[in-house]
């Protein structure tokens, strides 16, 4: 890995640490900016920059940083019921670097990507809470459909912009 594709990766993980712990309470699952840079950040670097990237951030986190949504930090936030947003980050930034070739390829995998963290969220639920977890995922999707659907488009164009101009197309 040559020292400015290590930049690149350091930086993205420094804006994840910045950008998640920013949150808005639902009640439930807070809606925060972290799936918005995770999505960036996927859609932005190849997989090898990316993966470190995202977990960087979480194993940040897990030591006890304050960068998990609402400035807190541990390993009892993964273990917690919100945990398994976190770690569903990890496959959504894998998938969403995959096949962020193209525009609409880069739109299409965040929405899968986005799609698949719901569902590790939701089953983390029912692990930890033993809450049912259709009625789970359906809750998590009605309250997070709309403001997700906005960090899908913001995330695909502003990635679009940035890979054009870090990478040169």
């Amino acid at each position: 890995m040559k020292v400015r594709e290590l930049c690149y990766s350091a930086l993205c993980a420094a804006l994840l640490c910045v950008l998640s712990p920013i949150s808005i309470p639902t009640g439930g699952v807070p809606i925060t900016l972290s799936l918005l840079a995770v999505l960036l950040v996927a859609g932005v670097l190849p997989t090898r920059l990316a993966l470190p990237a995202v977990l960087c951030y979480v194993a940040l986190g897990a030591v006890g940083l304050p960068v998990f949504a609402g400035f807190i930090g541990g390993f009892q936030v993964l273990a917690g019921p919100t945990g398994g947003f976190i770690i569903g980050y990890i496959p959504a930034a894998l998938i969403v670097s995959l096949f962020n070739k193209t525009p609409t390829k880069r739109g299409v995998s965040m929405v899968f990507a986005t799609t698949l963290c719901y569902i590790f969220g939701s089953f983390w639920i029912f692990i930890t809470t033993n809450a049912p977890f259709f009625p789970t995922l359906g809750t998590v999707a009605l309250t997070c459909a709309i403001p997700d659907a906005i960090k899908i488009v913001a995330a695909a164009v502003l990635a679009t912009t940035m890979k054009r101009k870090i990478f040169k197309g």
